[in-house]
């Protein structure tokens, strides 16, 4: 429950004011607005996740000010606030491409096809797709590569490429199966 993650995390705010411990403060922060945005409380994640900002930016910790630029990305794409979540992608495009890290560039790819897709640009959507497959596959991870096949395959059918569009659920479901996804296997099979 996000609740009680939420709860835990403000304690150890209130403990951690009392240190210096800046990245640790960071972490926190970071971790509240995940919490936030799993319970769809956009704004609280996005008060969040810029307060771990501005201590990731102010201790030049870029990796950790890269992932949570990544997160205010999605918060305000899924929001449905495009320009301030593709300026928050840019950002997170150029700290976190100096880092060797699939799964973070998997994630930046995918919230750019959703970004693409919503602009009405579906080529680019499609190549970021393709290329946060990719990387997802490169990173093992199982969920993303089969959230991302799913969401290419909508494109292919929209586009009326029916047959691209089977070859991508009959991955996503064997990956599933593997993962025990029962949710994501009957989703695949509706499809």
């Amino acid at each position: 429950m996000p609740e009680k993650g939420i709860d835990f995390l403000q304690k150890a705010i209130e403990i951690l004011d009392n240190y210096d411990e800046p990245w640790l403060l960071g972490m926190c922060y970071g971790n509240m607005g995940n919490s936030y945005l799993i319970a769809y409380e956009f704004s609280d994640a996005i008060i969040n996740y810029e307060k771990a900002l501005a201590i990731f930016t102010r201790e030049d910790m870029d990796n950790a000010r890269g992932k949570v630029l990544l997160q205010l990305s999605r918060s305000y794409i899924w929001l449905g606030l495009l320009e301030e979540g593709s300026k928050f992608l840019d950002e997170a495009f150029e700290v976190c491409s100096i880092f060797d890290e699939p799964i973070v560039m998997a994630n930046l790819h995918w919230f750019s096809a959703w970004l693409m897709y919503n602009y009405n640009n579906n080529e680019k959507a499609i190549s970021d797709y393709k290329e946060a497959i990719e990387l997802a596959q490169m990173a093992e991870s199982y969920i993303t590569t089969s959230d991302t096949l799913k969401e290419l395959a909508y494109i292919y059918m929209q586009d009326g490429k029916l047959k691209e569009a089977r070859k991508l659920i009959t991955k996503c479901l064997s990956i599933n199966k593997k993962i025990n996804n029962e949710l994501m296997i009957e989703h695949c099979n509706l499809m």
